[in-house]
């Protein structure tokens, strides 16, 4: 069936309610508007339930819900080229913050890595005091944003260390299937010796046949 403007403009309303859409409700929306099918699509409940089913109203929401999950999983900070991308500007950014920082504390000792904090407290008086620091935290960040990069480049691996129980030594128990399979033959052979032992008949210490 030929979807007509009515239907569509009507899928459009429905669409625009959010997750919480329903017939009923757009069809009180229809009839708070106005009183008459003339300014909205239809004013009749068996009309919308008619062109929900023959348009797939459903499947159709559905379909657009996919195609916006798929656009952001593509997209922005979930598309993994993009997160790399921010997160080299963001490490390009630090690195120009340590080249200013160690131009401006070029005469502290360690100032030329830019890894030292010039503190000042100013003190009653006008009098002044200095503090020098290193500053662990913007390279912590760095080594962070260098982690995840490779992380996501997939060139990081974790090391685990395996321990056995309370955390001692990993205990491995190795069966020795040639040592189980000798020790079988030999008893399956012992068998057949005593197996053979008892069957042979006795005779004489004459060499005389008994009478």
């Amino acid at each position: 069936m030929r979807e007509t403007p009515r239907a569509q403009a009507a899928f459009n309303d429905y669409l625009a309610m959010g997750p919480n859409r329903s017939l009923e409700k757009l069809l009180a929306l229809y009839r708070e508007q106005s009183g008459s099918e003339n300014s909205v699509p239809t004013l009749r409940m068996s009309t919308l339930t008619g062109w929900s089913v023959a348009h797939a109203w459903q499947q159709r929401l559905a379909d657009i819900a996919e195609a916006e999950r798929q656009a952001i999983v593509t997209q922005g900070i979930a598309d993994k080229v993009e997160r790399v991308k921010r997160q080299n500007d963001r490490w390009d950014r630090i690195q120009r913050l340590l080249d200013a920082r160690a131009e401006a504390n070029a005469d502290l000792p360690g100032g030329d890595t830019g890894l030292v904090v010039r503190e000042v407290t100013y003190l009653p008086g006008g009098a002044t005091r200095e503090r020098h620091e290193f500053d662990a935290a913007v390279l912590r960040e760095l080594r962070e944003l260098e982690k995840h990069t490779a992380q996501e480049l997939g060139q990081w691996t974790e090391k685990k260390e395996l321990t056995g129980k309370d955390g001692g030594p990993l205990e491995v128990k190795v069966d020795d299937a040639r040592e189980r399979l000798i020790a079988r033959l030999a008893a399956l052979a012992e068998r057949r010796r005593e197996a053979g032992s008892d069957s042979r008949p006795e005779s004489s210490g004459s060499g005389e046949a008994a009478v």
